[in-house]
């Protein structure tokens, strides 16, 4: 005869069933979501397979529709999340969902208030770094500053290294709010060791911003730096130049990094600086830094490939008596400044800094001397690309002078025989985006593409290689 189930077995039956009805409720809850998601689009799509053009007046109801059903189940499955006590299993629980929040983020083109109600989701089903990451990204990039704020909200709730990491960064945010939220929750969490840390690496920052910004919440903090090199950091970050220099060598990291920051201003301050101490570089790179940092583009030019990662960094500036000069500088120093500015195409989203980076390799393609150099075209190898994609952003505002780059690269610097390969890609690129422009634009991209293919063209063993810009299939002869 079986006795009664224990206390511990009762509770383990519990568990159990508890278990298995949340799991039901979430699948079910985000199964909802995934229609949702999915149902605003195949709406359109079959309106427009009809052969319907779907007006803005008959679009926006679907949106709002949709928007609210996919915000109505991101609710529910918060507070699914909120009644689950034990955090490590509400982790488990939700990890299935987390590729549908991800779809949820990019709803619309990131509608703010899916986007919103997704951050503080994910804040609340927190179990790994990878949900943090995520939310730093969305703090420091998102195009809607309230979702920012929410990603910055929800990482203060979250706390940890990696999360005081972000709101350090998150000093120098664009917006004030996002700013107080991070300042307000270091400057409360300053028990916690990591937060200090945090900040003592925010004195490092490239940012100004954030460099100045961790110095003034260290300072409330009553900080007191470990080491003497940190008070260096301290008297850099807050822009005490004199105090700096008195500081002695225990400043030189400091304001070496300070020679590299965003901020001209700035870069020169600390040249000075290190300049009234009778400093002396130890490398060249360190060198062109100094240079740059002090406006003596003649003598950063000099240092030739050393000093490409300097000047890229002024050509970055908002003051176009520095980006401007740094922009020439690429330019005499030739070919070893392509990886740089491809690299600065890839990496920037500033419009003005990829119309400079594209006007440097346009000059110094037109001054290659010799066509199809091994040496000289490895150079361009990654050039090429990241001229291709600067030619429309995200908001899909054209930029010709990428288009003049393309043209002067395909004629100066790759073999007639290399064109082809090389800029296969880049051609229906451009024809891609010379179909929707207005007819200025669209002329002098023609143009662009008409000296791309001439190039080919000259090369191609048997004829054209390419029809025409009247013939929009992209077939090939």
């Amino acid at each position: 005869m079986h006795g009664l189930p224990s206390a511990r077995q009762e509770k383990s039956a519990f568990q159990k069933l508890r278990h298995s009805i949340e799991v039901k409720r979430i699948a079910g809850r985000s199964a909802a979501l995934a229609e949702a998601l999915q149902n605003y689009p195949l709406q359109k799509l079959l309106a427009q397979a009809k052969g319907r053009v779907v007006e803005t007046a008959r679009v926006r109801p679907l949106e709002e529709r949709a928007s609210r059903e996919a915000r109505a189940q991101i609710i529910a499955l918060t507070q699914i999340a909120e009644s689950i006590s034990d955090k490590p299993a509400r982790a488990v629980l939700f990890r299935t969902v987390l590729p549908i929040f991800g779809e949820a983020l990019g709803f619309q083109g990131g509608e703010w208030s899916v986007c919103k109600a997704t951050v503080r989701a994910l804040g609340t089903i927190w179990g790994d770094d990878k949900i943090v990451s995520l939310l730093a990204y969305i703090t420091e990039n998102h195009k809607d500053i309230v979702v920012s704020r929410a990603a910055a909200t929800q990482l203060a709730k979250i706390g940890g290294a990696e999360a005081f990491r972000a709101l350090t960064n998150a000093l120098g945010h664009r917006d004030r709010d996002v700013q107080r939220i991070a300042e307000q929750t270091l400057e409360l969490r300053s028990n916690y060791s990591f937060a200090v840390a945090a900040l003592e690496n925010g004195l490092k920052h490239v940012s100004p911003e954030v460099r100045r910004r961790s110095a003034n919440v260290l300072d409330r903090l009553s900080w007191k730096p470990g080491a003497p090199e940190m008070e260096g950091w301290r008297m850099a970050a807050r822009q005490d130049w004199e105090g700096a220099v008195s500081a002695g060598a225990a400043s030189i990291p400091a304001l070496e990094g300070a020679m590299k920051g965003k901020d001209a201003r700035v870069r020169e301050q600390a040249a000075k600086s290190l300049e009234a101490m009778a400093w002396r570089p130890r490398q060249y790179a360190m060198t062109a830094w100094y240079h740059a940092a002090r406006r003596d583009w003649d003598a950063a030019a000099e240092l030739k490939i050393s000093a490409t990662a300097a000047l890229a960094n002024a050509l970055d500036d908002e003051d176009e008596t520095v980006s401007d000069p740094a922009g020439a500088c690429l330019a005499r120093i030739g070919a070893y400044s392509v990886p740089t500015l491809a690299c600065s195409l890839r990496d920037s989203w500033d419009v003005r800094m990829q119309q400079r980076a594209s006007h440097a390799l346009t000059v110094i393609a037109r001054n290659t001397q010799e066509r199809g150099n091994p040496q000289v075209t490895s150079l361009y190898i990654d050039a090429v690309p990241a001229l291709t994609e600067a030619l429309a952003d995200g908001h899909n505002q054209v930029l010709l002078e990428p288009g003049y780059a393309l043209a002067e690269i395909s004629e100066h610097v790759f073999d007639s025989t290399q064109v082809f390969a090389v800029f296969e890609d880049s051609i229906d690129r451009i024809r891609e985006v010379v179909s929707a422009q207005h007819p200025i634009v669209r002329k002098e991209l023609e143009e662009c593409l008409r000296r791309i293919q001439a190039s080919a063209n000259a090369g191609a063993p048997g004829g054209s290689r390419y029809i025409g810009l009247g013939d929009r299939s992209g077939s090939r002869k």
